[in-house]
This record gives structure tokens, sequence and C-alpha cells, in this order.
């Protein structure tokens, strides 16, 4: 590990993440989700998690093709699911009953269906064009 970019955080950066993952794990409803966030805080303020800074220029932060588009997530009175799509690919749907699990879902098949589109050459829809 390169130790060169490690960034020691500052007592009022140590504060202000603090307080921002508690209040996060206070207002969710989801008990494992707070669990989760209260020790993922827990292991930054220790010191067991070390935030390096990225670059700019990293690949790491450039998006997927599947995530340029536009998703929404409705619950369905027809069904009693989620009901995930995508803007740009309207013909595409996944239900779930967890809404999270809708949206992987119909990522999952945006990312399918551009690799699809990718091996016969033709252009996939321009993100955020409805």
């Amino acid at each position: 590990m390169n130790y060169q970019n490690i960034h020691r955080l500052t007592n009022e950066e140590h504060g202000t993440i603090n307080a921002a993952l508690t209040s996060y794990a206070d207002d969710t409803g989801d008990a494992s989700e707070a669990e989760t966030v209260r020790s993922l805080a827990a292991m930054i303020i220790s010191g067991e998690v070390l935030i390096r800074p990225r670059s700019v220029e990293s690949s790491s932060m450039r998006p997927s093709p599947d995530q340029l588009y536009t998703y929404q997530v409705h619950w369905s009175l027809d069904t009693c699911e989620h009901v995930a799509t995508v803007v740009e690919f309207p013909s595409l749907s996944w239900l779930d009953a967890d809404p999270r699990v809708a949206l992987n879902g119909i990522r999952k098949l945006v990312a399918e269906v551009l690799e699809d589109i990718a091996q016969t050459g033709e252009e996939p829809p321009a993100p955020g064009v409805r």
C-alpha cells in the first residue's frame, strides 16, 4: 500500500464524519444498515479505516456506461412490487419486493443490453434523452 497519499483525519473531520454517519444511522429505517453505518463510523474514528484521496484521472472515478442513465423505482399496486425502469430504455423493467433489488436488477439488465448493443455495433440511446 502506498502510504504517501493517506490523509489522517483532523479532530474536526472525525467529528463531522461521526456526526454525519450517526445521524444517517439514526434516520434510516433499516436496523441492519444502521448497524453497518455505526460500525463504519467506529472504524473510521478508531483509525482502522484510512481515507485516501482518489486521483481525478483515476479510471475508478469514471462511471460505467449503465450508470449514466436515468433510473426510477415506484410501487405498483397491480403487482404489489417495486418496479424499476430506465427512462432511456422504456421497454425495460425489473420487479422485486425490495426497491434496492429492483434497482440493482434494472441496472444489471441495462449493462447486459449495452453489451449486446456494443457487440452488434448499434448506437445506444444517449443518456438523459427521453
